[in-house]
C-alpha cells in the first residue's frame, strides 16, 4: 500500500472498524494512537496542542505496551515520540508529504522495461554471445571494393538495397 492509504487506514478507517471487536481497555487506546496521528497530519497546528501531544504520546505508547509483544515495538514505533518536535520546527506535515514523489516515482518505474529492451537491443545487436535478438552484424571489417575502383572502398556494409548504373541512364530518366 502507498502511505497515503496507511494513513488514511489508521486515522479514519481504523478506529471506526474496531468498535465492535476489542475491549474498551484496548479500543480506546488505539482510538487515541489514531487521534494522534489525526491531529498531527492536521492542516494547522498549535504549538500548546503539540507541547500536549508530546507529553500524551508516551502515555499512549506505555498503553500500548501492555497490548502488544514487546516485538511489535521496534524502532518505528518509538519514532512517535519524535514526531510532535518534527512538526514543532517543519510546521504542518501536509507540506512536506512523500505522495507527490510517489506518484513521479509510479511514472518512472514505467519507463524501465523501455529502458532494459533498448539495453538488450543494443548489446544483442554489438555483442556476439547475446541470444535474445540476434540481429546480422552492423559493420563488417572486411574491405569491400565496388566496380574495382578504389575510392569506394570500405569497411562497413551498406543498409538497403544498392542499385548501379552508368550516369547516363540517371540523366534520361530525370529529364
Amino acid at each position: 500500500m502507498k502511505t497515503h492509504y496507511c494513513h488514511v487506514l489508521l486515522q479514519k478507517i481504523l478506529p471506526i472498524a474496531i468498535l465492535p471487536f476489542l475491549n474498551n481497555e484496548i479500543r480506546t487506546t488505539l482510538i487515541e494512537f489514531c487521534q494522534f496521528f489525526q491531529k498531527i497530519c492536521s492542516k494547522t497546528l498549535d504549538a500548546k496542542e503539540l507541547e500536549d501531544m508530546k507529553t500524551r504520546i508516551v502515555i499512549i505508547l506505555c498503553k500500548l505496551e501492555k497490548i502488544f509483544p514487546l516485538s511489535f515495538f521496534t524502532i518505528m514505533v518509538h519514532l512517535c515520540v519524535h514526531l510532535t518536535e518534527e512538526a514543532f520546527l517543519g510546521g504542518p506535515v501536509s507540506q512536506r508529504w512523500m505522495f507527490g514523489i510517489e506518484r513521479c516515482m509510479g511514472t518512472y518505474k514505467g519507463y524501465v522495461p523501455y529502458v532494459v529492451d533498448e539495453a538488450v537491443k543494443f548489446l544483442s545487436r554489438y555483442v556476439d554471445d547475446i541470444e535474445i535478438f540476434n540481429y546480422d552484424e552492423r559493420n563488417w571489417d572486411v574491405p569491400t571494393t565496388q566496380h574495382g575502383l578504389e575510392v569506394f572502398n570500405n569497411k562497413v556494409r551498406t543498409l538497403g538495397a544498392s542499385k548501379f548504373g552508368q550516369l547516363g541512364e540517371y540523366v534520361d530518366v530525370v529529364q
